[in-house]
């Protein structure tokens, strides 16, 4: 399978949520639900994300960043925090023994996914596999306002 800029991209079992503005967002900038097979109650999760530029030459991102994700989850969320830098490890420290439900993300995480990505589509070109995965956001819709995130389960 190729991949052409615009191309829409499905992660199986993530459906699209939403993607929140810059201010008034709460402490996350996107929700989605990672869905699983149940009998009985939801079938889904809700998963809150944050995602920072952060350089991955200079100091980590701290645990106070993080911790803000993670004062939004709710019984039974999770959370993903996506950084193109790294994280201090003070701050893997906390989310380890505090076991919080929030997986980490960084720079070399995302730099390994994306060539994975590329090789999975027969891409083998890295920035075309990068614009396709930003062409793909277009299915998220972008919420001008707070929303709940447990509407993602609706």
């Amino acid at each position: 399978m190729r991949i052409r800029v615009g191309d829409v991209i499905r992660v199986p079992n993530f459906p699209p949520g939403w993607i929140t503005k810059r201010s008034r967002d709460g402490g996350f900038d996107f929700v989605g639900r990672l869905e699983f097979e149940r009998r009985f109650g939801p079938k889904g999760l809700v998963v809150l994300g944050e995602a920072k530029l952060w350089s991955p030459t200079g100091r980590g991102v701290p645990a106070t960043v993080l911790a803000r994700l993670a004062a939004q989850l709710q019984r039974g969320w999770m959370g993903v925090f996506v950084t193109t830098g790294m994280y201090e490890p003070a701050a893997q420290t906390e989310m380890f023994e505090d076991s919080y439900p929030v997986v980490l993300l960084n720079g070399a995480d995302l730099a390994e996914q994306l060539r994975s990505f590329a090789a999975e589509t027969g891409t083998h070109n890295l920035r075309a596999a990068a614009d396709a995965i930003i062409a793909a956001n277009q299915t998220f819709d972008v919420s001008d306002v707070r929303r709940d995130p447990n509407e993602v389960l609706w």
